[in-house]
């Protein structure tokens, strides 16, 4: 069923389709990100919620899984939350990330409301899909107005930063982010 969304997904819009996979274990990680790239999905977001859950389980047998995951997924970028946030979840999961992404060419950082001292290096111009942006951030109607300032919504928010990254980026719309490592390839048969 999931499948079958992403298809319609690709067939409905003209942006991007990044997929979402929640797995909780380390089992079907890999068959599942070929199943969701099959279906054309630009990207998978992958959830890895392995925690420690006996005795026997440290935190670095926990790592170690989660790196397992990402090596056998091979992926060519990851997109993680900025590591200096308010939020304690989007700590974490960022700190993590630096640990088992280390051997990753491409990692980037995105900033969220709860982000803090965010000076990013790399912007992408997103004038042709800021709309649709707002339109998708709209759709999280429990979130629009979780903002937790009076008279501001997320997408009133979504539009200010994408102003002022822009400018930072010389652009009149932009998303920034800040690069952990980021490997540009020039020349013949090679990817950019």
């Amino acid at each position: 069923e999931y499948i079958k969304l992403i298809e319609e997904a690709k067939d409905a819009i003209d942006i991007p389709v990044i997929a979402s996979l929640n797995c909780v274990t380390d089992k079907w990680w890999l068959d599942y990100a070929k199943e969701i790239q099959n279906a054309g999905a630009n990207g998978v977001e992958l959830n890895i919620a392995i925690m420690p859950r006996n005795n026997g389980e440290t935190p670095e047998s926990v790592e170690k899984r989660y790196i397992k995951i990402i090596r056998n997924i091979k992926p060519e970028l990851i997109f993680v939350n900025y590591f200096d946030d308010t939020h304690q979840d989007h700590r974490a999961v960022a700190t993590s990330t630096i640990s088992a992404t280390r051997y990753i060419r491409n990692v980037l950082f995105y900033e969220v409301p709860t982000t803090q001292n965010f000076n990013p290096n790399v912007f992408v111009d997103i004038e042709d899909v800021l709309e649709d942006k707002k339109r998708l951030l709209e759709a999280h109607k429990s979130q629009v107005f979780a903002t937790r300032i009076a008279d501001l919504n997320i997408l009133e928010s979504a539009q200010s930063t994408a102003y002022f990254r822009g400018y930072q980026g010389r652009v009149k719309h932009a998303e920034g982010f800040v690069s952990l490592r980021l490997s540009l390839f020039f020349g013949k048969g090679k990817k950019c």
